[in-house]
């Protein structure tokens, strides 16, 4: 499938998974990723910011890797967390987006090398959208060093994934913060060879694998949904477009601690395809 057509399979699930209340701001696709930068409403209130990560095979969604930060009204560098261009420049060369904004983030996060940081980032023009942080590289040095004099250290240790579209990239990593293991999100535009303008949710704890998503909690509690193959069924005439009749894919979630554990609709066929 195209990536166009990737896109519109994520945009229609959102729709319909949020009966539209989410505002998707921007969207990429690359290969069989789809990202998307939203503003999402929160179940008990109010709104975040978020980044989802979905694969997607054959016209559906087989992995879903996602965090989010609560909006936040007051920002250290006067910016919300998803203003900025949203459009992409499908004149910008793909490839050279991807090394660039790759190749800073290895550099600088997970190197720890900022000898030559304005080789990779927009210098003072480099504008933030993390809350936290300033513009400027001298923003983002002296945020990073707050948080190591506060013992809240931040370093990345690898690059996971990275989609990359006209002048935008989105990179997914593994790192450290606070002593604990996390997952980092950055979009970036970049021009001109470097990043100018960067799009960041918090350090976030969920870690993934093909089929699954888990989420390891910060608490005693964790989960894992699988997502199972549709179950056939004993119709033997095509639908419409000449494909069997099958039931949709389901998904089974199992709740974990220590050590006990509950699983939560599990897929059963025993009965074969005429039980049920």
């Amino acid at each position: 499938m195209s990536n166009e057509a990737n896109k519109q399979v994520v945009l229609a699930a959102i729709d319909d998974a949020t009966s539209r209340k989410n505002q998707v701001h921007r969207v990429l696709a690359q290969g069989d990723f789809v990202v998307t930068h939203a503003t999402t409403t929160l179940p008990e209130g109010g709104q975040a910011a978020a980044f989802d990560l979905r694969q997607i095979a054959d016209g559906r969604i087989t992995g879903h890797w996602g965090d989010q930060e609560p909006i936040v009204e007051q920002t250290a560098n006067g910016h919300t967390q998803v203003d900025g261009v949203a459009a992409i420049d499908t004149m910008a060369d793909t490839d050279a987006t991807r090394r660039a904004a790759e190749e800073a983030v290895r550099t600088i996060l997970v190197d720890n090398d900022f000898s030559d940081v304005d080789h990779y980032l927009a210098g003072e023009s480099y504008v933030q959208h993390n809350p936290r942080f300033a513009d400027g590289v001298s923003g983002l040095a002296a945020a990073l060093g707050e948080l190591a004099k506060s013992g809240q250290s931040l370093k990345y240790s690898d690059v996971l994934d990275v989609v990359a579209e006209g002048n935008f990239a989105y990179i997914r990593s593994a790192g450290v913060f606070a002593g604990a293991d996390f997952v980092f999100h950055d979009l970036f535009r970049v021009a001109d060879g470097r990043a100018v303008r960067p799009h960041q949710v918090p350090p976030g704890n969920h870690h993934t694998e093909k089929g699954v998503v888990r989420m390891v909690s910060l608490t005693d509690l964790a989960y894992e949904v699988f997502i199972s193959d549709p179950i056939p069924t004993s119709v033997t005439d095509p639908i419409s477009h000449g494909e069997l009749f099958s039931w949709s894919p389901m998904s089974t979630t199992l709740i974990h601690g220590e050590k006990n554990a509950v699983l939560v609709d599990p897929a059963d066929d025993r009965a074969g395809p005429e039980g049920g």
